[in-house]
């Protein structure tokens, strides 16, 4: 339907050793639903924008990084970036252009790259690196991988107590998730309260 309608091929292209991809990704990502109130997008702040530029400099020079772009004709209108963990991949980031979405150029991008990586890499495994709330992301990629934050102290006392302190700050906000949780099913009757 958008190759009928725009008149044009769409293809996946590897823009992977294409810096302007940068640019077109920070473009893409602030126009769309990221850019606006309450978004992340990179370009809301001069020095995410800058470790971006850096990071695809990095990741690129050491064969770590994919960079996939849907594109109607030479317009990209998609695009996600995969970055290389050992046996597997990650997905990093992705953006679309939002005069598209009626088609979901997005979620195009997504499969097609699915299909692209399955055919020209060898990795074992792929990994949305999404929370569990994404029920899109979640709906393509089924399978759960069990996480563990690993936090180690490498300089002098301070480092090792900043360490100490990180593992419990995140027992306990993962405590206080838990308990909003079971309040809220309490007010929606999902669940008796418990006494005591």
């Amino acid at each position: 339907m958008l190759s009928r309608d725009a008149n044009a091929e769409v293809k996946l292209v590897d823009r992977t050793l294409d810096p302007s991809v940068v640019e077109d990704f920070l473009i893409m990502e602030m126009t769309g639903w990221k850019g606006r109130q309450g978004g992340l997008a990179f370009a809301k702040d001069a020095h995410k924008t800058a470790w971006f530029r850096e990071w695809y400099e990095r990741c690129s020079a050491a064969g770590r990084l994919i960079v996939l772009c849907l594109q109607v004709g030479e317009v990209p209108v998609a695009i996600e970036f995969f970055v290389r963990a050992g046996d597997g991949l990650f997905c990093f980031r992705g953006a679309y252009d939002n005069a598209y979405s009626k088609y979901a150029p997005g979620a195009m991008a997504l499969v097609d790259s699915m299909r692209y990586l399955l055919e020209h890499t060898d990795a074992l495994w792929m990994d949305s690196a999404t929370d569990e709330g994404n029920a899109f992301l979640l709906e393509i990629f089924p399978d759960r991988r069990t996480l563990s934050n690993v936090y180690i102290g490498v300089g002098g006392v301070v480092d090792r107590s900043s360490v100490k302190a990180l593992s419990a700050m995140t027992g306990l906000a993962a405590a206080q998730r838990r308990l909003r949780t079971r309040d809220s099913e309490v007010r929606a009757g999902v669940r008796t309260p418990r006494h005591g």
